[in-house]
């Protein structure tokens, strides 16, 4: 049975989509990791995930819309310098992490919430919201490892539809300006 998903991210640029799928080689290499990276198409970091549902609900896209259409937010800098697993027994994430807290993520991460939840879609913004990119999932963990930075520029934030099995698919994407 084919499970959907739903949730808003910004993704690298292409330059810095080869270093982090560079950097997770030589990691898998390095490391003797046996999970599959993901492709530049599937990095990504979440600033809002809605769950997994049976089917595509045509009425909660629309509403996710309108609450985006109201972000009004910069382009910022993301600096990913750090590596790790997130602890878990096994099909453990290993994860691009910020030194900085990327507070220009944790800003949009915050108006994002704010616009959905006044158009009655969304919850209050989560307080432990941690801006990381996934590179794959192994059953092996890494500590935390200080990495050559990894940076890119956010100009847009998409909304992302996953169905188990087909990859991801951008239903839209809204530019950050100056505000």
């Amino acid at each position: 049975m084919s499970s959907h998903a739903l949730f808003f991210a910004v993704k690298p640029d292409a330059a810095a989509a080869a270093k982090l799928l560079a950097l997770g080689r030589r990691l898998r290499e390095h490391h003797g990791l046996k999970g599959r990276l993901f492709d530049a198409a599937r990095l990504h970091v979440t600033l809002h995930f809605f769950g997994r549902f049976p089917a595509l609900d045509d009425a909660l896209v629309q509403g996710l819309c309108r609450g985006a259409d109201e972000v009004r937010a910069e382009p910022f800098a993301l600096r990913f310098d750090h590596v790790g697993s997130f602890a878990r027994p096994s099909n453990a994430p290993l994860v691009m992490r910020t030194g900085d807290g990327a507070p220009g993520a944790k800003a949009l991460h915050q108006h994002l919430a704010a616009a959905l939840v006044h158009h009655g879609v969304g919850t209050r913004p989560e307080r432990r919201f941690v801006p990381h990119l996934t590179l794959l999932y192994d059953d092996k963990s890494l500590p935390e490892l200080e990495v050559d930075p990894i940076e890119w520029t956010a100009n847009t934030f998409d909304l992302v539809h996953s169905e188990s099995g087909q990859g991801h698919r951008v239903l839209r994407q809204w530019p950050l300006r100056a505000v």
